[in-house]
């Protein structure tokens, strides 16, 4: 019984800590399907034994900030991208204008360092604006709008 305890926290810290870190990101995204199955578990045994039901409690809500996670924009890729949108912003200072898209081979070579450690995947100018798309969690991707300085995830 104490071993379901432990378990059902660590679903709960897992999200938490993934939000710091793409490898415990990946990893809580991996063991979802357990955590559903640990939830089952703990239901089935609760009819039995009605104490162990508050174990459900930290499992709903590890599988809710898993769910915010996966589908959200972790912290860690806004920290990462920073760089890269300090290093574009500089850059339209100096020159007055956004520079090419990264997807184009008229991008700043004095930009590159900086796109490579953002570890985002591309830059693109739109209009007087321009947006930043960045992997998330697994297969999502978030993305970066300048003009409204907003994050968006799941895309």
């Amino acid at each position: 019984m104490r071993t379901l305890y432990v378990l059902a926290f660590a679903t709960a810290l897992l999200p938490i800590l993934g939000e710091f870190s793409p490898g415990i990101a990946t990893l809580q995204l991996l063991l979802l399907p357990a955590s559903l199955t640990l939830l089952v578990v703990i239901v089935i045994k609760g009819l039995h034994r009605p104490a162990l039901l508050f174990a459900a409690a930290p499992v709903v809500l590890g599988l809710i900030l898993s769910t915010r996670l996966t589908m959200g924009v972790p912290r860690y890729v806004k920290s990462r991208a920073q760089v890269l949108i300090t290093a574009v912003e500089g850059w339209k200072a100096e020159h007055r204008r956004f520079p090419p898209s990264s997807l184009e081979g008229e991008f700043p070579s004095e930009l590159l360092p900086a796109l490579r450690e953002s570890g985002c995947a591309f830059y693109r100018p739109e209009g007087d604006s321009y947006s930043i798309t960045c992997p998330g969690v697994g297969f999502t991707k978030c993305t970066y709008q300048a003009a409204r300085e907003h994050w968006y995830g799941w895309d």
